[in-house]
């Protein structure tokens, strides 16, 4: 975070090695298991580590366009968790709000006939043997 206020001509200097350190961060971070996706919560020992990561990519994000072109494919791959569509809600707690940081990409709307519970899958052998005879039977008319 030490280039957040750099001139764009000191960025371009060091573009790739920003770009390179980030791609360490994302494999190191990945190997200790942590789920670089904004609708994965995380362990509180590692959330410092997430924090920080997420926080890169959002300067990257906001100053892009001093990278170089010959760096959009790398950075692309990097921004993409940022984009994500995917919203997952498990008891109560929202992985983006427990990272803290300010500027993340809003989260989607979800309609309100998408929201629902899940129900447990009843195990086969909880379904009688008529019940499955029956569905065989249907299945073979069909």
């Amino acid at each position: 975070m030490k280039f957040e206020h750099s001139e764009d001509c000191e960025l371009q200097r060091y573009g790739r090695k920003i770009i390179a350190l980030t791609e360490v961060a994302r494999s190191t971070l990945k190997r200790l298991k942590v789920e670089l996706y904004l609708f994965v919560a995380c362990a509180e020992d590692l959330l410092p580590f997430k924090r920080a990561y997420f926080r890169l990519l959002l300067f990257i994000e906001r100053r892009k366009h001093t990278f170089g072109s010959d760096l959009n494919e790398r950075i692309s791959h990097l921004l993409d968790p940022l984009y994500t569509r995917f919203v997952i809600s498990c008891g109560g707690v929202d992985p983006r709000a427990q990272l803290g940081i300010e500027g993340l990409p809003a989260p989607p709307e979800i309609p309100a006939a998408w929201k629902g519970t899940i129900q447990p899958v009843v195990p086969a052998t909880a379904v009688s043997s008529a019940q499955q005879d029956a569905a065989s039977d249907i299945m073979l008319r069909m």
